[in-house]
């Protein structure tokens, strides 16, 4: 924010429009939307319209733009794929290839194992983000360690480490370049010793093509975006979200050829000025996506207190009051805010991962990480793919750490069919570690990975009788016993559950006895002399 604070941009203003009250999936309900959007943009002068959609609305919203004729008045319209969904798309995809590395008990030092398979999965965006933010700051001062320097770039860093007026011009006149070029040599060395470290780095250029693609939208930079999602479709083809993987590659062709359809002027503000994204606040550096804009307002304050499924039953006249009133109550209420300066969402200009605590728990995150990275350290040369929490060698189909490079390897394949004809078979998938110790095989190519309490709820969810339900035990459904042991490690009981297990003897003979101590008891329970032996107490 410090570097960008003097950048010009152009605060969005969010208009409130009334819900259409069909089923959103529908293509007419799609077609109605587009209609609206067109008859908005043209009130206004504007003769192109963008919209943006998650992304099963944006197959069939692209679908529509592409079959209408200039008759149905929608063939101006620039369908966006929402990027905040995407994102949350490529974590799931991290998560995927991760999976059985380590990385369930490395967030668990920074998040409740609760939150684990949210995070891992895309759910938790904000818990995933940081955790995995973290996670890669601790691999990068581990790989830092190992790069030496000289007298005079060590007199570099110091210098910028301690400027505290610290300007773009430091980051972008090539002093820093040594920096740079030392550490991407020095991954590259990694990625040569074994698939463990391989894996680990691979690990760390997606967490930096995640950010990439965060900072592309928060600073408005249009070239960025879309090399950034260019660089995602392999993981999304090696990770299986095959959906996202065909629609991101329609996507970025509608994007590359977007001067079609927009006249110079309209093309350079979108493009160069950075109106492709939205800007709530004051400040620069803080553009978000506009499906993440959606979530953010519309949606919050339909699950918020006196929202529409808050506190009442969602009944047809509810609905329908609620919908014709909102857009009036919350031009008044952004009215209020104003005349009172006051934000009732509790917003500040500063950033809350920029406050002093956080920054701090951070910093104490970051320190228990890279001590654990000491402990098991993914860089040790090796022959294996091992585990790193608990030492699991994956087996020679186990190709998890090359999931760039094969799917950068299938894209050809994938292009040269048309979009209907597109198929993606499941050996398309690398295979995580997850898989050496709980998969399936449902037959020669295709192999699951199995979690047995989605499979458990899964089962609650489908019985129709005990009975039915009982059936169901008579096969082998975990790979390991899910009483003795917590994923990968064994549960940790207390030891005095065990004397529940020992049957008493009542008639004891005084032959034959033998005197058993516990030493830890004896320490505590005895008054003893500093310095005695055990055999003096």
């Amino acid at each position: 924010e410090l570097l960008t604070r003097n950048k010009p941009f152009e605060l969005a203003q969010i208009i409130y429009l009334p819900i259409i009250d069909a089923p959103p999936s529908d293509y007419d309900t799609i077609y109605t939307s587009l209609k609206v959007a067109v008859e908005k943009s043209a009130a206004v002068g504007q003769d192109f319209c963008m919209v943006t959609f998650d992304l099963p609305l944006f197959v069939k919203a692209r679908d529509i733009v592409a079959s209408c004729s200039e008759i149905c008045g929608v063939k101006n319209v620039i369908v966006r794929l929402g990027g905040f969904h995407l994102v949350m798309s490529f974590l799931g995809c991290i998560g995927y290839i991760m999976a059985g590395s380590g990385i369930e008990d490395i967030c668990s030092l920074v998040y409740a194992k609760g939150f684990i398979d949210k995070m891992l999965s895309g759910k938790a965006y904000a818990r995933a983000i940081r955790c995995h933010s973290l996670i890669r700051l601790a691999l990068a001062l581990l790989v830092l360690k190992d790069i030496e320097f000289s007298d005079a770039e060590n007199q570099i860093l110091e210098n910028v480490s301690l400027d505290e007026n610290i300007t773009e011009e430091i980051l972008t006149d090539g002093q820093l370049n040594f920096l740079k070029q030392k550490f991407n040599q020095q991954l590259q060395e990694l990625k040569e010793n074994d698939p463990t470290a391989k894996l680990y780095v691979q690990y760390f250029e997606m967490v930096s093509l995640l950010f990439q693609f965060i900072h592309a939208e928060r600073s408005g930079d249009w070239n960025m975006h879309l090399n950034s999602i260019r660089k995602m479709i392999p993981f999304f083809i090696t990770a299986g979200h095959f959906n996202y993987a065909k629609n991101s590659y329609i996507y970025l062709q509608d994007m590359y050829t977007i001067s079609t359809k927009l006249n110079q002027e309209n093309y350079h503000s979108y493009t160069d000025k950075g109106c492709f994204t939205l800007w709530r606040s004051q400040q620069f550096y803080s553009g978000i996506w506009s499906d993440m804009t959606i979530e953010q307002t519309y949606m919050r304050n339909i699950h918020s207190r006196e929202g529409l499924t808050h506190g009442r039953g969602v009944t047809p006249a509810s609905t329908a009051r609620w919908i014709t009133s909102i857009p009036l109550q919350i031009v008044i209420a952004e009215q209020l805010e104003t005349f009172c300066k006051f934000k009732m969402d509790g917003t500040s200009h500063q950033h809350k991962d920029a406050g002093v605590s956080r920054v701090q728990k951070d910093a104490d995150d970051v320190k228990i990480l890279l001590e654990w990275f000491e402990e098991h350290c993914p860089f040790v040369q090796s022959n294996d793919l091992i585990s790193l929490s608990n030492g699991v060698i994956g087996s020679s189909e186990i190709d998890c750490h090359e999931a760039q490079e094969k799917g950068i390897a299938l894209i050809p394949q994938v292009i040269k069919e048309t979009y209907g004809n597109i198929k993606f078979p499941k050996k398309m998938k690398v295979l995580p570690l997850k898989s050496a110790f709980s998969k399936v095989s449902l037959g020669s190519d295709d192999v699951v990975v199995v979690d047995s309490e989605t499979l458990f709820r899964r089962m609650l969810l489908c019985k129709r009788s005990d009975a039915e339900f009982e059936e169901y035990f008579d096969f082998e459904l975990a790979p390991y016993p899910t009483l003795i042991f917590d994923g990968f490690n064994m549960r940790k009981n207390k030891k005095s559950d065990l004397y529940e297990f020992f049957t008493p003897v009542e008639d004891t003979s005084i032959n034959n006895i033998h005197h058993v101590i516990d030493g830890g008891y004896l320490l505590h329970k005895i008054v003893r002399n500093t310095n005695e032996t055990f055999a003096e107490i």
